[in-house]
C-alpha cells in the first residue's frame, strides 16, 4: 500500500466527520499530554469546538479516505483557548476525571484538575481586543506511518497562509523541549523562541513585511 506524502494528500477544512480519526491520531501521538489523560472524548470534543468556533482555522490532511494530519487554532492565545475548552467540554473532562480516579494520586494530575477548575471559572469572557490580530497554532500532529513526508510542513504552511489572510500580525504556538522534529520544522519556517518554561518552549512568527500595508508598522514580539 502506497504511503501518503506531501504529492497525494490534501490539506482541507476540518469537518465534524473527520472528529473521530482526528482524536485518534492526537491521542496516539501524546499519550502523555495533561488533556490526554481525560480520554478520547474530551480531545474529540475539543476538536469540536475547534470546528464550530473557528472553522476557517481547522484543517486536516487527508489520503484516500483517511485523516492522516490535523492542524487548528484560534484567536487569541492559549489562556483563552483552555478557558473556552474548559467550558464546552465541561462534561467530557468531568467524565475523564471519574474514569481515572488514578490521576488524583499523581501530581500532573492534581495540577490538571486545579487547573481545569480555574480554567472553568475564568471562562466564557470575550476576546481581548489586544489578541484580535494574534493567532495561535492549537495543536498540530501527523499519523506516525506518515510522517517524515512533508505533511507537518504543508499543514502547516497551509494554516499560516490563512492566519495572514485573516488578518493576523503575529501567530503563537508551544512545543515541549523534546519534540524534536517539531521544533525543526517551526524553525525551518522561520518561528523563533520567546520563552522557555520547564518543558515548554514557545514559538511566535510575524507577518512577513510583504504583506505588510503601506505605511504599517511592524508588529511587536509576542512575549
Amino acid at each position: 500500500m502506497m504511503q501518503p506524502d506531501s504529492t497525494s494528500t490534501k490539506i482541507r477544512p476540518m469537518q465534524l466527520s473527520d472528529l473521530d480519526q482526528a482524536a485518534a491520531i492526537h491521542c496516539d501521538l501524546f499519550p502523555d499530554a495533561p488533556w490526554t489523560f481525560l480520554g478520547k472524548g474530551f480531545i474529540r470534543r475539543m476538536f469540536h469546538w475547534a470546528v464550530v468556533s473557528y472553522p476557517q482555522l481547522a484543517f486536516v490532511a487527508q489520503s484516500d479516505q483517511a485523516i492522516v494530519g490535523y492542524v487548528f487554532g484560534l484567536f487569541g492565545g492559549y489562556r483563552y483557548f483552555r478557558q473556552q475548552v474548559s467550558r464546552y467540554a465541561y462534561a467530557q473532562a468531568l467524565w475523564g476525571f471519574l474514569s481515572h480516579p488514578g490521576l488524583f494520586s499523581r501530581r500532573d494530575g492534581v495540577i490538571l484538575w486545579r487547573s481545569f477548575w480555574k480554567d472553568l471559572r475564568e471562562g466564557g469572557r470575550k476576546l481581548p481586543r489586544q489578541a484580535e490580530k494574534v493567532i495561535t497554532a492549537a495543536f498540530m500532529g501527523v499519523s506516525a506511518p506518515a510522517q517524515k513526508k512533508g505533511l507537518g510542513n504543508l499543514c502547516m504552511g497551509t494554516f499560516e497562509q490563512t492566519a495572514w489572510g485573516l488578518g493576523a500580525r503575529t501567530l503563537n504556538l508551544y512545543t515541549k523541549a523534546s519534540y524534536l522534529a517539531a521544533r525543526r520544522l517551526y524553525e525551518r519556517r522561520g518561528w523563533y523562541i520567546t520563552r522557555e518554561e520547564g518543558e515548554n518552549v514557545y514559538y511566535a512568527l510575524q507577518r512577513p513585511d510583504s504583506l505588510e500595508p503601506a505605511g504599517s508598522s511592524p508588529p511587536a514580539a509576542a512575549g
